[in-house]
């Protein structure tokens, strides 16, 4: 994957459909949403079949179904989304979006699907666990970590390695990770960030945008863009 050239800042705009994100512009490659609920079976069945969205199985037991949603561009890149529903008999259930950029060879606009997850989600009335996910690549010469890499020094004599490359980062909320970010130093002059955060919300097709806004401002306090000498005397 070709590191991004530049990583605008958390102003970027998020989404133009409400499901629909722009990675590209807003700096990452994938977004993955792990959605956790409590809602009875019969009512996710039903808000599932009233959005109109196709049923891959049967309804019985922990069953799943899942869709590729839609199919788009933005910011000169495809984009693709798809869904997993997986519906617990004992009221627990959730639902995985992924967003990933550039793996599509053709794209075909799947309006119709993007409403009715939009609906779906808009429908039901719960609270929900959110486990976000993001992933970006960023040239190590534009930009640089909260803490400088490689490091250098180890607690162990004569240790085998040469350079440590790589740290994760961690946010605490009673003593349970909220926030992490990792970051990976590649050789070959890439800066891999990995960021992560969970939080509750209510279920709504706003979702993808919340979620991305938080990826973006756990991104820009781990890493800074370098100014270049023209930009320091603008």
């Amino acid at each position: 994957m070709e590191p991004l050239a530049s990583v605008p800042n958390s102003n970027c705009r998020i989404a133009s459909y409400v499901v629909i994100v722009d990675l590209t512009r807003c700096g990452f490659a994938n977004l993955r949403l792990i959605v956790s609920f409590e809602a009875s079976f019969d009512g996710v069945k039903q808000s599932w079949e009233s959005a109109g969205l196709p049923v891959d199985g049967h309804w019985f037991g922990d069953d799943y179904h899942s869709l590729e949603i839609a199919t788009y561009r933005k910011g000169g890149q495809n984009h693709r989304v798809d869904a997993r529903l997986t519906i617990g008999k004992d009221g627990g259930s959730s639902l995985i979006i992924n967003y990933v950029v550039g793996e599509i060879r053709r794209t075909v606009e799947r309006r119709r699907n993007l409403t009715k997850i939009e609906a779906f989600l808009d429908d039901l009335e719960a609270v929900c666990s959110v486990v976000c996910l993001g992933h970006t690549d960023v040239p190590i010469d534009r930009f640089k970590p909260i803490i400088g890499l490689p490091l250098l020094e180890f607690n162990m004599p004569n240790a085998h390695f040469d350079e440590i490359r790589g740290i994760r980062l961690v946010k605490l909320k009673a003593n349970d990770e909220q926030d992490s970010v990792a970051l990976d130093m590649q050789v070959k002059g890439e800066l891999h960030v990995y960021a992560q955060t969970t939080y509750n919300s209510n279920l709504g097709s706003d979702l993808a945008s919340k979620s991305l806004s938080r990826l973006i401002a756990l991104k820009d306090r781990s890493i800074s863009e370098i100014q270049t000498e023209n930009e320091k005397q603008a």
